[in-house]
């Protein structure tokens, strides 16, 4: 899994090829967070890249 963050609040992770069957080549999940008073929100996104390059590769 490589897991990379250029900012403070979101980061991306992407899977090695064939570490989870059935996950789409080139395609990564973007995790964005933010601190509310005492909680910590949090949200997912699947993203790809045409050419199935991934999002390291870019």
């Amino acid at each position: 899994m490589r897991l990379w963050s250029p900012a403070l609040d979101w980061a991306w992770a992407e899977p090695e090829t064939g570490q989870i069957p059935g996950w789409p080549p080139g395609h990564a999940v973007q995790v964005r967070w933010r601190q509310v008073g005492r909680w910590i929100v949090s949200g997912c996104v699947m993203v790809g890249r045409e050419g199935g390059k991934g999002m390291a590769g870019s």
